[in-house]
């Protein structure tokens, strides 16, 4: 969502939508439903997704998960399997201030860190039991690899085998 986000401003003359954009992204603050949205529809009408793709950063809200559902069935697309990365708080917050980015301050990072734990649990009441691959993300880059691969050819199988 964030390099959605970023192409969309630098695109765009430095109109009222991308004024309001910039500061969305400046204050931390999620992106609303409507505009979210509209930039993952785009997005997905691309035919470069046929072999998949990542979503980081939507769905995060219960309408905005019914919308994408729409948007995979009318694009004719398997529905979405989520990934979530578990992690101790701590470990959040350590890992956001190295990042060093302007926007990382203590009461926006705490606010992120709930926004996260309350998206994760919605996403995987969504995506249902056999559609979530849960992470342990407070392992080397490698075993998270491997985890989130053994967890998505899992979640595939489990899809097909539905259908």
């Amino acid at each position: 969502m964030a390099d959605l986000l970023k192409k969309e401003m630098s695109s765009r003359k430095k109109d009222a939508v991308s004024k309001a954009l910039a500061t969305t992204i400046a204050s931390g603050d999620l992106l609303p439903a409507e505009p979210a949205t509209e930039l993952i529809r785009l997005r997905l009408l691309r035919v470069d997704l046929r072999k998949g793709f990542i979503l980081d950063g939507y769905p995060a809200t219960a309408g905005q998960a019914k919308a994408l559902d729409a948007m995979l069935r009318d694009q004719q697309l398997p529905k979405a399997v989520v990934v979530v990365l578990d992690a101790p708080d701590d470990v959040i917050r350590k890992r956001m201030i190295a990042r060093g980015r302007a926007d990382d301050k203590p009461e926006i990072i705490a606010r992120r860190i709930q926004e996260f734990r309350d998206e994760a649990s919605l996403l995987a009441d969504w995506a249902g039991q056999t559609r979530v691959v849960r992470v342990n993300s407070n392992t080397t880059i490698t075993q998270v690899s491997t985890q989130i691969v053994t967890g998505l050819e899992d979640a595939w199988s489990k899809q097909t085998s539905e259908q």
